[in-house]
């Protein structure tokens, strides 16, 4: 049985239900003065943006004193003015420096703008992005999907069935009470 979650996928119905959720977060005026080329603090050159969720927007940066790059997550000017939240995006930055793992992004700054807020400086991870993957591998899950329903979408054709000799072979191999 196909998870629902990947038949969505298949279907295409996710990918529309993420850029239709995108649309909704507009950069706030002190977002716009973040665009690519911007200074923050003498330290982070802006290069763009990677990502916009729910409570903020992470930005590419280069850090000019170490010669790296790095991502720098930023929380919505509404966030920003709830105390509880913010507090909880520092505790967010402190818990996740401690942590070491391959899987575990590093953080490397909590920080404190007056014009921006908040934001962590983070390790920047290249590579491909999750709906990217999900777009190439929906020709295979479609593929997959008409394998296992050919005739309806909803159910099987026919349950499979084992072949006779299967059934002889666990037959004589499993013991029968007598």
């Amino acid at each position: 049985m196909i998870p629902a979650w990947l038949a969505a996928v298949a279907a295409g119905t996710i990918r529309a239900q993420h850029a239709a959720n995108s649309g909704r977060f507009h950069p706030s005026e002190a977002m716009k003065a973040l665009e690519p080329g911007t200074i923050l603090a003498e330290k982070f050159r802006i290069d763009g943006v990677l990502g916009r969720g729910g409570m903020g927007v992470v930005l590419a940066a280069h850090h000019l004193q170490l010669d790296q790059p790095v991502a720098l997550k930023f929380l919505h000017e509404k966030e920003r003015g709830d105390p509880a939240l913010v507090a909880r995006f520092f505790r967010e930055g402190r818990a996740c420096a401690k942590i070491r793992g391959e899987h575990v992004t590093r953080i490397f700054d909590v920080c404190n703008s007056v014009e921006h807020g908040p934001y962590l400086v983070m390790e920047r991870l290249f590579g491909r992005d999750f709906w990217q993957i999900l777009k190439e591998r929906r020709r295979f899950l479609r593929t997959r999907w008409a394998t296992h329903f050919p005739r309806s979408r909803s159910a099987p054709a026919r349950a499979p069935q084992p072949s006779p000799s299967a059934l002889h072979t666990a037959a004589r191999c499993s013991p029968t009470p007598r």
